[in-house]
């Protein structure tokens, strides 16, 4: 990505409007660059304080727990990035199964109904972890 995304961008968001603007932003880039149309908004949320997202796909939406992400030091920012790319991927998987009738399709289509399993969990942190590896080259 660009230094748009940087850890100095994110610290010289020094409020909450910015940083909002900051994570809306960046869902929508990573979003374009995985060919994304089912994200439409991405908001920090107050969630339960074992969850760090969530991709909502009934109304379109990321949500990022804001307990977690709002920090201001490199883990803060980094799990941010990671919560991010994670839930992008989830946004995928489910594009994917509106996009298809396969049985890979339909497994992951289950899992998002129900409680999400090994399946898209896995994929979605490996996922993560390759692409922020990326991300935060310099």
């Amino acid at each position: 990505m660009t230094d748009k995304y940087s850890y100095n961008s994110w610290l010289s968001c020094n409020t909450d409007t910015q940083k909002d603007l900051f994570l809306k932003s960046l869902v929508n880039d990573i979003a374009g660059i995985m060919d994304i149309t089912v994200i439409e908004d991405a908001v920090f949320a107050e969630l339960n304080v074992d969850i760090y997202g969530v991709y909502d796909y009934t109304i379109k939406t990321i949500k990022i727990n804001r307990n977690f992400h709002t920090g201001d030091n490199m883990r803060a920012y980094k799990e941010l990035m990671k919560t991010v790319v994670h839930e992008c991927r989830h946004a995928y998987q489910y594009q994917y199964t509106l996009l298809h009738t396969n049985p890979l399709s339909k497994l992951i289509l289950k899992e998002f109904i129900g409680n999400k399993d090994q399946f898209t969990e896995n994929d979605a942190f490996a996922f993560e972890e390759r692409v922020v590896e990326l991300l935060l080259e310099k």
